[in-house]
């Protein structure tokens, strides 16, 4: 996997992107067309985190959401003991 990442001039990630590699049978490293890993990534991100405020497309973009809502959805939740 080549994680491609964009930050801003404070350090904070803006944006990015997933390069799914796999190895050949020759061991070569080879783009994987199939998105196998970022299936997974997809799949243990929602899972592990789901109050996460980044999300992970089908093409493997990582794309941060409002974290202003999130934050709110995750404040109510703590405040009714949820």
């Amino acid at each position: 996997m080549i994680l491609e990442d964009k930050i801003n001039s404070e350090g904070n990630l803006v944006s990015g992107k997933i390069i799914p590699i796999h190895l050949d049978r020759q061991g070569i490293p080879q783009v994987d067309q199939d998105f196998r890993t970022v299936g997974l990534l997809r799949y243990l991100n929602s899972h592990d985190f789901p109050e996460s405020w980044l999300e992970i497309n089908q093409k493997g973009e990582i794309v941060m959401l409002n974290q202003k809502k999130n934050y709110s959805r995750v404040q109510e939740s703590t405040l009714l003991g949820n």
